[in-house]
């Protein structure tokens, strides 16, 4: 099993409203729509919004193609919208106004589109590894995917990770594990899910662990910039060993998935983990964590540093209870 641990911390995101909040949608040059309201035009730079599904948001200019007001009527937003005290304009009918506040003319004959009820993806890659020459021959290699798709109602969450390494022709690391998630929408931030799990660990003498369980959770946050989960529920485990011994438990699962982006996306902070303890057997706990900092690199790429924990309290015979690697990884993100 693996675990991780992190003190977890958050920032709230403060908003400047100096005016009463007004509905509206966004329309993204993505071509992704959001309904909600719109709290402040002020800053040149920020919308700032109060999305019915995401919460409270800072989206910049530059990623609006078009925002639309309560009257289902189109506001087009232009490149020269801004003044020089940093008042946002927009351009309606060819002629500029400014939206200190949201007295805006309207413009017949131009309809909200529908919300946008497909599927967006997100994901990563990430590889890693290293060859040692010298006084010490080894090898290594590292590699994850974590794939998201969400639409209104539904998420899906499905990826794995494999971790190989060898030093003087002896193998000392081998393990894989991949999953899938889903998660079902019963308000903006509640929802229930269920997930499958499967993993395999050549030095814990564990041939496979399957996990399947049926879950409830909270999503605090939702964004580019702040995601914030927690979730628990009842997992069924079934451990294989290389002895050809198994086991099986029904669990109760409590789990945590948090990012946050600082300093305008200079870099993320990440932590995640599970623990899963046997409703039998209490002492035989599951711990695995996943702990570390992300750094762009270039388009779509990123630096990670990553310290994954795991405690195994009840381990295969001649295992240790903790696992603890440090990776460095590439990766390649959209």
């Amino acid at each position: 099993m693996r675990r991780k641990f992190r003190a977890l911390f958050l920032s709230s995101l403060l908003v400047s409203a100096g005016y009463n909040a007004h509905a509206a949608q966004v329309e993204f040059t993505n071509g992704d729509i959001l309904s909600g309201q719109i709290i402040s035009m002020r800053d040149a730079r920020t919308l700032y919004f109060r999305s019915n599904s995401r919460g409270d948001m800072r989206i910049p200019w530059s990623q609006i193609g078009a925002l639309y007001d309560d009257q289902r009527n189109l506001i087009n937003i232009q490149t020269s919208r801004y003044s020089t005290d940093e008042i946002a304009y927009a351009e309606i009918n060819g002629r500029s106004a400014q939206l200190s506040g949201l007295d805006i003319p309207r413009i017949e004959g131009s309809s909200v589109p529908e919300e946008n009820q497909g599927f967006k993806w997100s994901g990563r890659f990430n590889f890693g590894g290293s060859i040692d020459k010298g006084n010490t021959e080894g090898k290594s290699a590292i590699f994850d995917a974590d794939i998201k798709a969400r639409d209104k109602n539904n998420r899906f969450n499905f990826g794995g990770e494999l971790n190989w390494e060898e030093e003087d022709d002896i193998e000392t690391e081998n393990n894989q594990m991949i999953f899938g998630e889903y998660d079902r929408f019963l308000t903006d931030q509640w929802f229930v899910g269920s997930t499958l799990k499967f993993e395999k660990d050549k030095f814990e003498n564990l041939d496979l662990r399957s996990r399947v369980g049926l879950l409830s959770g909270y999503q605090f946050y939702e964004r580019d910039d702040l995601n914030f989960q927690i979730k628990g529920g009842a997992e069924y485990i079934h451990e294989s060993y290389k002895d050809d011994s198994s086991e099986s438990d029904i669990a109760a699962t409590w789990a945590l998935d948090y990012d946050q982006k600082f300093f305008d996306e200079a870099f993320q902070l990440f932590h995640k983990h599970d623990l899963a303890v046997p409703v039998d057997e209490t002492d035989a706990y599951l711990f695995n964590s996943e702990t570390g900092i992300r750094v762009p690199v270039g388009k779509h790429l990123t630096g990670t540093a990553q310290v994954d924990f795991d405690w195994d309290n009840a381990p295969a015979k001649g295992v240790k209870e903790d696992d603890t690697s440090y990776s460095l990884k590439i990766g390649y993100e959209w």
